[in-house]
């Protein structure tokens, strides 16, 4: 079989008992600093840019969409850097809170073998998360792998290839 370079990220649902979809942004960040397993490394997103595109050319401007907008008000959460909480994984993957959502990004992986071998590790690392994190705030901590949440916004798994 030909080697190739590939990797999953997946968004995972969030729940906390009692808590509502005002502190998702919390919970996240939460859940992702509770992680037993993970290291935290400052990320550099100063080369980032969400009006940059790999093809080479930037937007004047970014969409605007009203129905996202009226949550887009709030209260602070802290520094961008702070809400994503970025942890590195003892097998090398990243994981970090995407807009309220736990996300697990495998390592890079030369097989499709070897990815679906780590993107059941993030599975374990997740339920740990979870556990830690219901410890901490002595509530029910749920994790979900699935693709919508129950306030109707939907998120999912990204899948990169080399």
């Amino acid at each position: 079989m030909n080697s190739i370079l590939c990797g999953l990220d997946t968004e995972y649902g969030l729940l906390v008992g009692g808590r509502g979809a005002e502190e998702q942004i919390d919970d996240a960040t939460a859940f992702v600093r509770a992680s037993p397993d993970g290291r935290f490394v400052g990320w550099d997103y100063r080369p980032e840019s969400p009006r940059s595109d790999l093809r080479g050319f930037r937007l004047d401007a970014l969409a605007f969409d009203p129905v996202d907008a009226q949550f887009d008000a709030g209260k602070s959460h802290g520094a961008p850097h702070e809400i994503r909480s970025d942890r590195i994984l003892a097998n090398g993957a990243r994981l970090y809170n995407d807009h309220g959502h736990p996300e697990y990004a495998t390592p890079e992986c030369r097989s499709v073998w070897e990815l679906a071998l780590q993107d059941r590790a993030g599975e374990g690392f997740m339920l740990r998360a979870a556990a830690a994190l219901a410890r901490e705030m002595d509530l029910e901590v749920k994790v979900y792998k699935n693709n919508t949440d129950f306030h109707g916004a939907s998120y999912g798994t990204h899948e990169s290839y080399l």
